[in-house]
């Protein structure tokens, strides 16, 4: 690794501080939320924006994480390891005895978000989780160097679910320390039955097939508020309206409505909170003509109406 990049640290609160200590990763650092949920145990929710491409050493301690990227666009590697492309819906696991050192690359332009869950080491003992050995053959992509594991894998529908559902959440207190407890667990629970096999792969598609899927998905991300049907999401993607809607509820756990109408959920919500715009402009500017409908979907999905969110927000 290029021995002349910053090099940081991780601080207590899973912030970015140069080993001088004369200066932080602002962007980073001020992008993440992170929350202790239990005795060792913490949920970080990341959503950033870098204008260009951030290369950095970082440093840390002991610990065994496990990251789902939503979105994100870059590279990962332990010192002296292989590099793992990091892209759309990933899932990473990381775990090291002792401190360690990597390279983390996130490509200019992209956005980072995504839930990070670190767990106490002695968790895996009380789980009986000895050896983390088992779970890489799940996985499909291995930058791992002697003791220290850094894996990756897709994100399925089901991960894709709880980070979305993590980063949704505005309860607080208690109330909250325990909901990230329960998604903490059931993150653990997925890695867990992916090493005994016990989870199905997208079946009944072939390579190609699961290839368009995903770019159907991203089609949607991209452009939520045109008046998209199955018909049209077909046409434009290349595959027919059955393998389509089998396709979206395999890979990506959902319908391609469910698909749509939480993208231009959460996109409304980034413009009334980010660019200031209103309830009614939010709903138009999403796709949605008629701000009624929009406010009884809003609030099916986030539980309050959209007005009321954006007060609290």
């Amino acid at each position: 690794m290029n021995d002349y990049l910053p090099i940081y640290r991780v601080d207590e609160r899973y912030r970015l501080v140069s080993l001088g200590g004369e200066r932080q990763a602002e962007g980073w650092n001020a992008s993440l939320r992170s929350e202790e949920i239990g005795d060792g145990w913490h949920a970080n929710i990341f959503d950033s924006l870098s204008p260009r491409d951030e290369v950095r050493l970082i440093e840390g301690p002991a610990t065994f994480s496990i990251s789902l990227f939503i979105q994100g666009s870059g590279r990962l590697a332990l010192e002296h390891g292989q590099v793992l492309d990091l892209r759309p819906q990933s899932l990473f696991l990381f775990h090291a005895p002792h401190r360690t050192r990597g390279l983390n690359h996130i490509d200019g332009g992209s956005r980072m978000l995504g839930v990070d869950f670190r767990f106490a080491p002695v968790l895996l003992d009380t789980i009986g989780l000895h050896s983390l050995g088992c779970l890489v053959r799940a996985f499909s992509d291995n930058g791992s160097v002697q003791d220290a594991l850094l894996i990756r894998r897709p994100l399925d529908g089901g991960l894709l679910r709880i980070a979305e559902d993590v980063i949704a959440c505005r309860m607080q207190g208690a109330a909250r320390r325990i909901f990230l407890q329960s998604k903490a667990l059931e993150v653990l629970a997925h890695v867990i039955a992916f090493a005994d096999g016990e989870t199905e792969e997208p079946g009944g598609l072939t390579h190609r097939e699961r290839q368009r899927i995903q770019h159907a998905a991203e089609v949607l991300r991209a452009r939520y508020s045109e008046p998209w049907t199955i018909s049209s999401l077909a046409r434009e993607t290349g595959v027919n309206e059955r393998k389509l809607k089998q396709g979206f509820r395999r890979i990506l756990g959902r319908t391609v409505h469910d698909h749509l109408e939480r993208t231009r959920i959460a996109a409304a919500k980034s413009l009334m909170t980010e660019e200031g715009l209103g309830v009614t402009e939010a709903a138009l500017a999403v796709g949605y003509s008629n701000p009624s409908h929009f406010a009884k979907i809003f609030k099916r999905n986030v539980g309050v109406s959209p007005s009321l969110w954006r007060r609290r927000a």
